[in-house]
């Protein structure tokens, strides 16, 4: 049973991130793609995600695996693979400038993982929120082979 957890997530600039910062690695690093419909950029540290729009919330659900997983939804169109290495395999699931929303997510060990990412829009008008729209997320995360 993989571990989940579930936060809404500030977004801001288009992105948020899941990211190594208790280690040596630098977002600045990682090349954000020139074409304006990239999902997520990843390398030495972890990925920066982008949403389909700014300054809204995400609901965003993490899932760590020990083994790749079946994907959840094949039909979200908005969706990428890729594979990120973790120093010291805490990653901070975060926007931009940093939010009390965000929140440490433990990986099994340092090293090399791949993930799995699917986004879709959500048209939310909850009178418990202040914010009427935005986005839900599913991140897949299991150790890279080979």
């Amino acid at each position: 049973m993989p571990s989940r957890i579930t936060r809404d997530v500030l977004v801001e600039f288009s992105q948020f991130v899941l990211f190594d910062v208790f280690g040596d690695a630098s977002l600045a690093e990682i090349d954000i793609p020139r074409d304006s419909a990239w999902v997520a950029a990843s390398g030495y540290g972890g990925a920066r995600f982008h949403a389909m729009d700014q300054s809204i919330f995400a609901a965003i659900a993490v899932e760590v695996h020990q083994h790749a997983p079946a994907d959840p939804m094949p039909e979200v169109v908005h969706g990428c693979e890729g594979e990120f290495a973790t120093p010291t395999g805490r990653l901070l699931l975060a926007s931009l400038t940093g939010s009390p929303s965000d929140t440490a997510i433990a990986l099994p060990s340092p090293g090399r993982y791949r993930f799995r990412a699917r986004r879709w829009a959500v048209d939310q008008r909850d009178p418990d929120r202040s914010y009427d729209t935005f986005e839900s997320w599913i991140i897949q995360i299991w150790h890279a082979t080979g």
